[in-house]
């Protein structure tokens, strides 16, 4: 699966020459309403906060691979304004995939989609949460994640494809709401995680099986 992300990410960082720049940041308009969104990051820091402007212009988004295999990455705060990562408004995939020593990620309250392979293969990351307003997490969003401990959904949520958390070999609890009656979730998603029993059995009402 990484091999294919990877050959995914290559091809559209090709398309990046069509973007603008901005300091460490380069960037691309939506033609429809003049927002921003981060094609990639080009600076060396290990804690980076995404501004929540650029040239005058809101960021709503994060692209394919922006931050993709940065391994000096430790720390990043997405700024409020900021809907999707690397999902349905733009297709692409692996944000920050592979970002092994990254620890830290704040995630804005704005935030609505986690796209595929948003933050796969990011080993150091123990702990991340999920905003309030997120109704989708994408195929292999967390897979691979080997330190993720616990998650706690949202009482937003939706949907959570194929594989989304697979092989998260640390995840033992899930939480979700009672207040959410009808959650999608797609097979394979928590394959390879030790899930507790009572996770195993909080995911059953809602059609999951855990193998």
């Amino acid at each position: 699966m990484k091999n294919k992300l990877i050959v995914f990410a290559a091809l559209f960082i090709a398309a990046a020459v069509f973007a603008q720049s901005a300091g460490d940041f380069s960037y691309n308009v939506f033609d429809d309403d003049g927002t921003v969104y981060i094609r990639r990051y080009t600076g060396t820091a290990s804690r980076v906060t995404i501004p929540a402007r650029i040239d005058g212009k809101p960021v709503t988004g994060i692209y394919t691979a922006a931050f993709a295999d940065n391994k000096t990455l430790t720390s990043v705060v997405i700024p409020e304004g900021v809907t999707f990562i690397n999902a349905n408004r733009v297709v692409g995939v692996g944000a920050f995939m592979d970002c092994t020593n990254l620890t830290s990620v704040t995630l804005p309250s704005s935030l609505v989609e986690i796209g595929f392979g948003a933050f796969s293969y990011c080993d150091s990351l123990s702990a991340i949460t999920i905003p309030p307003k997120v109704e989708w997490i994408g195929t292999f969003a967390f897979s691979n994640c080997s330190s993720l401990k616990t998650i706690a959904l949202p009482a937003s949520i939706k949907k959570i494809d194929h594989s989304a958390f697979s092989n998260c070999t640390s995840l033992t609890t899930v939480t979700i709401p009672a207040s959410v009656t009808e959650l999608s979730i797609g097979l394979e998603a928590f394959e390879g995680c030790p899930l507790n029993a009572a996770s195993i059995a909080l995911l059953k009402k809602y059609g999951y099986d855990h193998k």
